[in-house]
């Protein structure tokens, strides 16, 4: 499937009263690097997104207090399966459900009326068909016309999705090679070393592949053995 436009912009007080809705006029947020449409189970993609801000309308508080406060206090990337369910910045971090990336921070780069931020990290799956959001949480004085000290700020939860299906390495790769992603290509795993998972791995100690492309390493005959990675 192909990305979607911003389709969360979940807004609530710090007493919890939540919305969801369209990202509102004045906050963008884009894929800069979106995951790849061909995505390989268990091998780490870089994925990149930013949010540009009208400061005017959006006039993004510091969180937190003194010298580790921050615009953007927290953004991260959430990773749903797709058959249990709407994927939201709500959803926890659940074996089976969800994974989230580390939490990252960070303050605005403001130019005049302008603020723009943007985060990096790396995401990997197992194969299943995910809803990936790029999720970025930032507070605004309550109301925006004329804050009032006496109210708690309003939290925003703003995310952009995408929808990826995760392929397991055998369906692109001949037993006991490892795709390459930087290539876009499969090589077969070296002499002294065997398909372990989505990498080749050296022989233990008493086993030995003497060519390459084994999904499995041949253990010594009796009475005989060797050091690891042994061909």
């Amino acid at each position: 499937a192909g990305l979607r436009k911003p389709a969360y912009g979940s807004h609530s007080d710090k007493v919890g009263v939540t919305t969801v809705s369209e990202c509102p006029a004045g906050v963008t947020e884009t894929w800069d690097v979106p995951p790849p449409k061909k995505m390989i189970a268990r091998i780490s993609y870089p994925v990149a997104w930013s949010v540009k801000f009208n400061l005017t309308d959006f006039p993004v508080l510091r969180s937190g207090s003194g010298p580790d406060s921050k615009h953007i206090p927290h953004a991260n990337i959430h990773s749903c399966i797709t058959s249990r369910g709407v994927c939201s910045p709500f959803v926890s971090n659940s074996p089976g459900l969800a994974t989230h990336t580390k939490a990252l921070e960070s303050d605005i780069t403001i130019s005049g009326s302008e603020g723009n931020v943007a985060f990096t990290t790396h995401v990997s799956l197992t194969e299943e068909v995910y809803t990936i959001i790029a999720h970025v949480r930032f507070y605004v004085p309550n109301p925006l016309s004329t804050p009032n000290a006496s109210l708690p700020d309003v939290k925003y939860d703003i995310a952009i999705g995408a929808s990826r299906s995760i392929q397991p390495q055998s369906t692109l790769c001949d037993p006991g090679s490892v795709y390459n992603v930087t290539t876009d290509s499969c090589s077969m795993c070296p002499a002294g070393t065997h398909l372990d998972g989505a990498q080749c791995t050296a022989c233990a100690k008493g086993t030995y592949a003497p060519v390459q492309g084994l999904s499995s390493c041949i253990p010594c005959e009796e009475g005989y053995t060797d050091e690891e990675g042994q061909t």
